[in-house]
């Protein structure tokens, strides 16, 4: 050999979440492989990149990884009068859509599922008795008030 290094094949080969299902073409003599991830998704990646570990799961998974991370952070931290009380599956009746789901408990006492985008943007920071109360205390009082939950 003249001192060219070998490619190994990868093929079969699994590399966090993605097998190695076949040679793709190279580009510029750098070696590529056809790759599946476990939640089926196919997609072509550089050698170095999976032999690094750079390249473990497709952006999707990812994606989905790390806002589930952010998602059971969330778990015991107080958003307006909200309190996270656990990460949750979608409730019963209710399509998830992506959407990550924790349960809560409100300073009156009401316990809900929210959705945990919401309580980070801030548009469920309180129960629907809580906005309710709010809103018939300014009606009384005789002030205008703009719904917190439209705003």
């Amino acid at each position: 050999m003249s001192g060219k290094r070998r490619n190994p094949d990868l093929r079969g080969q699994t590399f966090g979440k993605r097998k190695v299902i076949g040679v793709a073409p190279p580009v510029n003599y750098m070696m590529r492989y056809f790759v599946r991830c476990e939640c089926g998704d196919v997609g072509i990646v550089y050698e170095k990149f999976l032999i690094s570990g750079k390249a473990l799961s497709c952006q999707s998974c990812s994606r989905r990884d790390r806002y589930r991370r952010e998602t059971e952070e969330m778990v015991g931290r107080t958003y307006g009068d909200r309190r996270v009380l656990s990460v949750i599956d979608a409730p019963a009746g209710m399509k998830s859509r992506g959407h990550a789901y924790v349960m809560t408990e409100c300073g009156c006492g009401f316990t809900a599922p929210v959705i945990a985008s919401h309580l980070r943007k801030g548009t469920a920071d309180r129960c629907p008795s809580c906005v309710g109360r709010m809103m018939r205390g300014a009606r009384q009082a005789g002030r205008r008030v703009e719904c917190v939950s439209c705003a």
